[in-house]
């Protein structure tokens, strides 16, 4: 149990310098801006697009402008031989005014939304180099700090594979069932009748296989309690 128990400090102490590799504020925000940047290209993809439309439509709509100004620059120089080709004449020439008049105010708003868009757009742009500039500032530290604790992580790698050659295989053999999970520590001392992970109360029974076996399974949390 000793050597078993020394393999979990080290395994203890290996998990910490992990954690605190997993948990860097450097390494956070460089995610941080990973996703951003993720998130910013998408818009600016759907921006692009919409931009694309816009113009489509704006083209179109000059289209039907110029078309609009052709007919009514045909029909002013039609000359009315009776007064009611003349009423019919003005009455067309009135439709394609105020057909006139819709385009321009379509116009008007699709050059305003167009504007709107490349606004965005740019924004966009301007964000997205500033956070391809943090992530580079970021990722930077946090190679830093790994390279910092690196000896130390493979120290303690070494350690605790020479420390598992001095362990009884049917130790290792539960605690390693249990090391994938979020037990931890997964051997826990046996402490005024209770569970030293969780500290229920152990029933009489358990501690009269505990004190034959030396180690059982707590019922509650699922450690291994062991009593030396």
């Amino acid at each position: 149990m000793q050597e078993l128990l020394k393999y979990q400090e080290l395994d203890s102490k290996l998990r910490k310098l992990n954690g605190e590799i997993e948990n860097n504020q450097n390494r956070k925000k460089a995610n941080e801006m990973q996703q951003y940047m993720r998130e910013t290209q998408s818009k600016i993809i759907s921006l692009d697009e919409s931009a694309a439309v816009l113009v489509a439509n704006l083209n179109k709509l000059k289209t039907e402008y110029n078309a609009v100004i052709s007919k009514i620059e045909q029909l002013s120089k039609v000359e009315a031989e009776k007064a009611e080709d003349l009423e019919k004449i003005e009455n067309e020439l009135s439709k394609l005014y105020d057909a006139l008049s819709k385009i321009e105010r379509d116009l008007a708003n699709m050059q305003n939304k167009l504007v709107s868009v490349n606004k965005e757009f740019e924004n966009y742009m301007k964000n997205a180099k500033t956070a391809k500039s943090n992530l580079v500032y970021y990722k930077q530290e946090f190679e830093k700090s790994k390279a910092e604790v690196a000896p130390k992580l493979d120290e303690l790698g070494k350690a605790l594979a020479e420390q598992k050659t001095k362990v009884g295989p049917e130790l290792m053999s539960k605690y390693l069932a249990k090391a994938e999970g979020r037990i931890f520590p997964i051997f826990v001392p046996f402490v005024n009748d209770r569970c030293g992970g969780c500290h229920m109360e152990i029933p009489a029974g358990k501690i009269k296989e505990l004190n034959a076996k030396h180690y059982i399974e707590c019922e509650n949390c699922g450690r291994y309690i062991y009593k030396i």
